[in-house]
């Protein structure tokens, strides 16, 4: 009997993610590219594409043959600064100053701060901690940035050296 090769197209895809190509229409498969492919004679194998491109694969039962074009459209991670380090004292606070090129994004843990879903946040952590920044975009590519808030757990006294009569 006569196979149809069947596929999705397109996909989107994030770079340095590893994801499925699916086909279906027959018995045997061979994907060409075979560029980042983990096994091009699966119906479904994984794929890491460094950019987009084109996959095509050729079902066939022996006798008859088809082939179909998945385009794979690779995008890039969204960009996420956490900011720098800090250290505060116990019992005081320090502003997460986060950057991001996207709107869906959050703290994490979101433990002692203000409003985890704000860049620019107050944190008070009673210990040293570390924040994630969650950046997120339209086709669900995730890119993660931490910032380490050292807690100093020792009090400062000032003590004056002087002192005048009035």
């Amino acid at each position: 009997l006569p196979v149809t090769a069947q596929t999705q197209s397109p996909y989107d895809a994030c770079k340095g993610t590893p994801f499925h190509l699916f086909a279906s229409g027959s018995l045997h498969y061979h994907w060409t590219s075979e560029t980042g492919l983990n096994n091009p004679y699966s119906s479904n194998p994984f794929a890491l594409p460094d950019s987009s491109t084109n996959y095509i694969v050729n079902v066939s039962n022996d006798c008859f043959s088809d082939t179909a074009v998945a385009e794979v459209l690779v995008h890039q991670l969204p960009f996420v600064d956490a900011g720098p380090d800090t250290l505060i004292w116990r019992d005081t606070y320090a502003t997460l100053h986060g950057t991001t090129n996207e709107t869906n994004h959050f703290w994490n843990p979101s433990t002692w701060l203000d409003d985890p879903y704000s860049l620019n946040t107050k944190a008070e952590p009673t210990q040293s901690t570390w924040y994630e920044l969650f950046a997120i975009d339209q086709y669900g590519c995730l890119n993660i940035d931490s910032v380490f808030i050292t807690v100093e757990p020792y009090t400062v006294m000032d003590i004056p050296t002087a002192f005048s009569p009035n």
